[in-house]
């Protein structure tokens, strides 16, 4: 039982040093170009394992924006991804630095003189090495990684500001799909689709009251666990598609008086927060908080 009481010491660093430029290529179009160096280093010992690595990187990035009238503006992105991970593989050594790129493009809206915003976006992004939970070593004791590169692309739609004087709101969708090097789903535990909208009200007959509501949805999520049932078929682990919602009420009887009672998971839905593990925990049922706060 050695491996169990071993222990881990070892000390990250992380220097990073970046530069800009901006372009005013016309009243209408704007560039910013740039580039990120990063080294990273680690030294020390990790459960019997030396954890002595030296790595650095140069990452460009740029965006552009186009206002195409007073009320739409286009703009594209793009960006060379560089991190280091600090998970180990079954041999206890460090799985290495994640690295890809990403890019988006998309319209953005604003209405209203401002108050209300919205915008559409197309994105891509690759990431090579990145650490994936692989399992269990009983020998050790310890979970160990393993790294997988995989592709993610979709859809993100926002709106966000004010309808009226009195009425807020904000909305997200977001629609990807990921796919490993073998062009598979990958990453099956990550939802597809994604939704989340939130509104508040002031009541104007009553001044200082808001009430408010929010709801957040998510589609099927599954995971393989790499072991069969007694009939020989691989177990999955699956948690369906559902909605969670959120109701709140504030009062503030002066400026610096508030007091705010808050209901989430209203409809006391049972569901699993996550599938990244091979085990997994339910999430709070219905519960509520009422705070009271004296700002200065």
């Amino acid at each position: 039982f050695d491996s169990y009481s071993s222990y881990a010491d070892y000390d990250y660093r992380r220097s990073s040093v970046f530069a800009t430029v901006r372009w005013n290529l016309s009243d209408a179009i704007k560039l910013i170009t740039g580039a990120n160096y990063s080294e990273v280093s680690t030294d020390g010992v990790s459960y019997g394992e030396a954890k002595n690595t030296e790595t650095d990187k140069i990452t460009p990035f740029a965006g552009l924006t186009i206002d195409l009238n007073e009320t739409y503006s286009a703009y594209a992105s793009y960006g060379e991804i560089f991190s280091e991970q600090g998970q180990v593989d079954i041999d206890n050594r460090l799985v290495g630095p994640i690295t890809g790129d990403s890019l988006e493009a998309g319209v953005k809206g604003e209405w209203l003189s401002g108050r209300l915003n919205a915008s559409a976006a197309l994105f891509k992004i690759n990431q090579d090495n990145l650490a994936e939970y692989a399992g269990y070593n009983p020998d050790t004791g310890l979970s160990y990684y393993r790294g997988e590169d995989a592709s993610s692309q979709g859809i993100e739609l926002t709106v966000s500001g004010a309808l009226t004087e009195i009425w807020q709101v904000f909305g997200g969708y977001t629609h990807l799909n990921i796919t490993g090097d073998d062009g598979q789903d990958a990453r099956t535990y990550v939802p597809r689709d994604m939704l989340r909208i939130s509104s508040t009200v002031l009541i104007p007959k009553i001044e200082g009251l808001k009430l408010g509501a929010q709801l957040s949805w998510q589609g099927d999520i599954e995971r393989a666990q790499g072991v069969l049932d007694f009939d020989g078929d691989e177990i999955i682990s699956r948690q369906q598609s559902y909605a969670l919602l959120g109701l709140m009420a504030s009062y503030s009887w002066s400026p610096q008086w508030t007091v705010a009672a808050n209901i989430d998971n209203v409809t006391n839905e049972k569901y699993l927060t996550s599938l990244y593990w091979s085990q997994g925990y339910y999430g709070a049922p219905r519960n509520g908080s009422v705070t009271l706060r004296y700002d200065f």
